[in-house]
C-alpha cells in the first residue's frame, strides 16, 4: 500500500542528487567564506587608510607649526637686524657727542672734585 506509491530511484539518480546537494552546500560555504575575506580585506583597508591619514595630517600639522615658528624668528631676526644697522648708522654721529660729553665731565670731575677732594687750590678755587 504505501510502499506501492514509492518509486524506485535508481542508484546512479541518486547519487547524483546527493552530490548536487553536496555540491550546493560547498558553493555555498565557498561562497560565505569569499564574502567574509571581502569584507576582512576593506575593513582591514579602511583602517589602514584611516591610520595614515591621521598620521599625516598630524605630519603636516607638526610642520606648519615648525614652519610659523621659523616665520617669526625670521621676523624677530630681521628687526633684530635692522635695529642694529639704524643705531650703527647713528652711532657715528651720537659716539662724537658722548666723547664730548664725556671728556667734558671728566674734565669738569677733574678740575673741580678732585681738588676739592685733596684739598688743593686750582685757577681761584679753594
Amino acid at each position: 500500500m504505501y510502499w506501492s506509491m514509492i518509486e524506485i530511484v535508481p542508484t546512479h539518480a541518486l547519487f547524483n542528487l546527493v552530490a548536487a546537494e553536496v555540491a550546493c552546500n560547498k558553493f555555498e560555504c565557498l561562497r560565505r567564506e569569499t564574502t567574509c575575506l571581502k569584507i576582512q580585506k576593506y575593513s582591514r583597508m579602511y583602517l589602514a587608510s584611516k591610520a595614515y591619514n591621521n598620521l599625516r595630517f598630524s605630519a603636516v600639522s607638526i610642520q606648519s607649526g615648525i614652519r610659523g615658528m621659523a616665520a617669526c624668528y625670521e621676523l624677530w631676526f630681521r628687526k633684530q637686524t635692522r635695529a642694529v644697522i639704524v643705531i650703527q648708522v647713528n652711532s657715528k654721529s651720537l659716539y662724537k657727542k658722548l666723547v664730548i660729553v664725556f671728556f667734558c665731565s671728566f674734565s669738569f670731575f677733574v678740575l673741580f672734585i678732585l681738588p676739592s677732594f685733596f684739598n688743593l687750590e686750582s685757577d681761584g678755587v679753594k
